[in-house]
Parts: C-alpha cells; structure tokens; sequence
C-alpha cells in the first residue's frame, strides 16, 4: 500500500466548500476546466444524520499510464480512460471526509481510500489530505501504487484550485 499525505491551502470555510459538493454547476466546472476529469455525474445524496451525507459520484477520467500498468493490460497507449465510482462521506460538524474510490475496471484488485481534515491556520483554512492506495498485481503492485498515489495528489490539488476558483467567482 503506498500513502501520500499533504496540505491544501484554502480561501474558503469548509461548511461553503462542503455545501458545493452536490453542486451541479460546480461539478460540470470541474469536469470543464480539469485537464484529467471529463465528466461527474451525481449517482446519489443521502443524508446519513444531522451533521453527516452520504455522496456517490460517478467519474470519468483520463491520465497519463504507467509503464508497469501499460505492460499489464498489454496497452499501447499512453493515456488511460477510467470511469470510477466514488463514495464520499462528509461530516460538517468535524470538518472531515471519508472517501472510497472504485473503479469500473480491476475492481478486486484495486483498493483507495483518502481522508480528508479542515483546519484553521490564521485567516486561512487548511485541507490535509491522506491518500492511500493498494493494488494486488504481481510483481507490478508497488510500482503502480506509486503512480496511483502521487497522481492521485495532482489530481486532488488540482480539484481543490478549481472549487477556490468556483467559490470565489460565485459566493
């Protein structure tokens, strides 16, 4: 298993970011101006208690493919569309979230999990973020963890920057 851990600097309080997380046109923002994610779609919103919500999404994405995973899937190509479910359970008291992604393909062998923790620094707000992944894959499972985990962190910052910039232009 292979876990990358870093912060987010935010302009926005997380109950305003939390709030946005169902928002239709925030997500097709996302979907617009992030070069990995070509599309969201909202599969379901449950409220889980007075202070938690249940949000599965469903994602599209496209990135670059590592060599051992090309050599895995006998591939040719440089770049991997995936579409992926992701469980997300946000608690706005706590300022914390809990995530699962599961994607259509490999779906026994792959395993990702993040964590996510607002806090206060100054007039700013901190997200820290750990994100873990595990893929069984002979031979080849750390190499593509590896990958998996640091894409995965461009891929969270660069989600973050596009909701700060949504935020600011509509709130």
């Amino acid at each position: 298993m292979k876990t990358v851990k870093f912060d987010i600097e935010l302009d926005h309080h997380p109950a305003l970011i939390h709030q946005n997380m169902t928002n239709p046109a925030l997500l097709d923002y996302i979907a617009e101006h992030h070069p990995a994610i070509e599309k969201i779609k909202i599969l379901e919103v449950n409220q889980i208690d007075a202070v938690r919500t249940m949000i599965k999404l469903k994602l599209i994405t496209v990135t670059p493919m590592p060599k051992a995973f090309k050599k895995l899937m006998k591939s040719r190509s440089d770049e991997m569309t995936s579409g992926m479910t992701m469980i997300i359970e946000v608690n706005q008291e706590s300022f914390t979230s809990r995530s699962e992604v599961i994607p259509e393909m490999m779906s026994d062998n792959v395993k990702s999990t993040s964590m996510s923790t607002f806090f206060q620094k100054g007039d700013k707000w901190i997200v820290h973020i750990e994100i873990s992944v595990a893929i069984r894959a002979l031979g080849l499972g750390g190499a593509i963890e590896k990958h998996f985990a640091e894409n995965s962190k461009e891929l969270t910052e660069k989600q973050f920057a596009l909701i700060n910039e949504f935020l600011s232009r509509n709130s």
